[in-house]
């Protein structure tokens, strides 16, 4: 009797697994699709630009530090360009080209040039996140789930 009982749990896990298998397979098929299609996008891509408030909480002194501006995003061949005009609090300049973030601080008149040498990769990578960066690109580096579709602004994304 116990061994029957035992045969028919069995036989249910395995049941479930097999109807979840072919659930788990679309998912994995339709981020490929979404990945392919970023992909597609990418080879497109020429330039973007957008307005943003950088939100930066600091949570040992209980401390938000706002940043807005406009950032710009320039693809040309296989170089990508990127550059920020940051206007308040403070005004100031950011620029990624040829591997160096160049920051113009025009308040105090000074540049500061940071070369990413042997991160420029991964420096490339978070800033293409979302502007031009190929979808199988981000899932050499980042752990990708596709959860489904949602509406924004009445467009299913």
């Amino acid at each position: 009797m116990r061994e029957s009982g035992l045969v028919r749990a069995s036989l249910l896990l395995v049941g479930c697994l097999l109807l979840a298998w072919p659930a788990r397979l679309a998912a994995q098929q339709n981020l490929e699709a979404v990945l392919t299609r970023m992909d597609q996008a990418a080879a497109d891509f020429r330039s973007a630009q957008a307005d943003f408030s950088w939100d930066q909480y600091q949570k040992v002194v209980d401390e938000t530090d706002v940043q807005k501006g406009t950032i710009y995003f320039r693809r040309q061949g296989e170089k990508l360009q990127m550059a920020a005009d940051i206007t308040e609090p403070d005004r100031k300049s950011l620029l990624f080209a040829d591997s160096k973030l160049q920051l113009y601080q025009p308040k105090i008149d000074q540049v500061t040039v940071y070369d990413t040498g042997k991160n420029k990769a991964d420096v490339e990578s978070f800033l293409v996140l979302g502007f031009g960066g190929r979808g199988h690109e981000l899932a050499r580096t980042f752990d990708l789930k596709l959860l489904g579709a949602e509406t924004v602004q009445g467009v299913s994304t």
